[in-house]
């Protein structure tokens, strides 16, 4: 029975020369062609939908955003507890 069955598989080297043309990456390649497949996704579902002209704008208030706070960071910090306020009764 055994015979038999080896028939329909064909022959070693022909199951050999099979596999080695379909090898797989190891896991540390496909892990990171996965991440960069679901970065990109996530960049794509982020635009989808808004014009190059809401981009630009989106990006302009972001860069306008990080460089007050920069700004803000640059600051020397105020002591007071009130806030530099004072209150003055008469």
């Amino acid at each position: 029975m055994g015979i038999l069955l080896d028939c329909f598989r064909g022959s070693n080297s022909q199951r050999t020369s099979h596999s080695n043309n379909a090898a797989t990456p190891d896991a540390d390649t496909r892990r990171q062609a996965a991440a960069e497949a679901a970065n990109r996704r996530i960049q794509q579902n982020e635009r989808r939908g808004v014009d190059e002209d809401e981009l630009r704008r989106m990006k302009r208030r972001e860069s306008e955003r990080e460089r007050l706070e920069q700004q803000l960071a640059k600051l020397p910090k105020q002591t007071d507890d009130n806030g530099g306020l004072r209150w003055q009764v008469n």
